[in-house]
């Protein structure tokens, strides 16, 4: 038992490692491991290159549930209290123990049970919705390769995802850009009324004409999968609202055809509520710091890449 329980020297190469595994597993003989909870050497006793092993043998095995004609009474106040052992059939069935040894109830291997209860939280989470899985391997302490695996997914807390004000939201942007951009002629009088204002600009002294600055905005439409141009999409949004305003206004009054007269005049009414301003500057600070970390997550040369 001695070898079993050596600690492990992580010098060796990992041809000799497997090797000697097999032989610490022959030396271990996992039919003669202690059942009793109270009796069990810790897991984390045992050698590392068979921790895993030992662990495998207790799960398959099962939980120690001896059946007495009667558990030992222990008195807690004024009343005798003992282990019943109906309660082996009750929720915790697959993981309740008792040791004889001890007098005491144990919970075989935790981790296993949270384990179960955290995938069903997640797939309650999930409701049937999208999610991606990355997947990783290394090698462990004792060179055996370990496959990691990460599920990601929005829960159902997310702002972004069931809040009915933000997702009311970006349907307003998207049709802004729909209506504004629909044609090379509103695009024109985008262009055309950013130039008025930025000749207007140095002249009230609200800005610095430097090379480089004050250069017209165009509306970019925010690609689905990045938070980049997203962030760049709302930016814009920002900066040009007056534009945007301006041109809205031109359709409701001179658009070629009653349904684009309408929509211009309601998303001129939408836009211009605190509600839409509120969420616009909340979301773009939301997506400037999403950009930032995912501009530091690609970065080459980042622990994080």
């Amino acid at each position: 038992m001695d070898k079993v329980l050596t600690k492990f020297n992580c010098s060796q190469p990992s041809s000799s490692m497997d090797a000697n595994r097999s032989q610490l597993i022959d030396v271990l003989n996992l039919g003669s491991l202690e059942a009793d909870p109270g009796e069990r050497i810790p897991i984390t006793k045992y050698n590392p290159r068979i921790q895993d092993e030992v662990r495998r043998h207790y799960i398959q095995t099962g939980p120690c549930e001896p059946l007495l004609k009667k558990f030992p009474t222990t008195q807690i106040g004024n009343r005798g209290r003992q282990f019943v052992s109906s309660w082996y059939k009750g929720p915790h069935s697959n993981c309740l123990e008792y040791s004889m040894k001890k007098d005491a109830a144990y919970c075989l291997y935790i981790v296993h049970a949270c384990a179960k209860e955290t995938v069903k939280a997640i797939i309650g989470d999930l409701n049937g919705d999208y999610f991606g899985i990355l997947v990783d391997e290394s090698k462990d302490i004792s060179h055996k390769e370990q496959m990691t695996l990460v599920l990601q997914y929005v829960d159902n807390n997310a702002i972004a995802k069931k809040h009915e004000d933000v997702e009311d939201f970006f349907d307003h942007v998207t049709n802004v850009l729909n209506v504004v951009g629909r044609s090379f002629k509103r695009r024109d009088l985008i262009c055309h009324h950013q130039a008025e204002k930025l000749e207007q600009l140095p002249e009230s002294g609200e800005v610095h004409t430097r090379r480089g600055l004050n250069q017209t905005r165009g509306l970019q439409r925010p690609g689905d999968t990045r938070w980049g141009s997203h962030f760049k999409t709302l930016d814009n949004f920002i900066i040009i609202f007056s534009t945007i305003v301006h041109v809205l206004e031109v359709i409701k009054h001179e658009g070629s055809t009653l349904s684009d007269r309408n929509q211009a005049k309601y998303l001129l009414t939408e836009i211009k509520t605190f509600k839409f301003v509120f969420v616009l500057h909340l979301m773009l600070k939301v997506m400037a710091m999403s950009n930032e970390l995912s501009k530091i997550l690609q970065k080459k040369g980042s622990r994080y890449y």
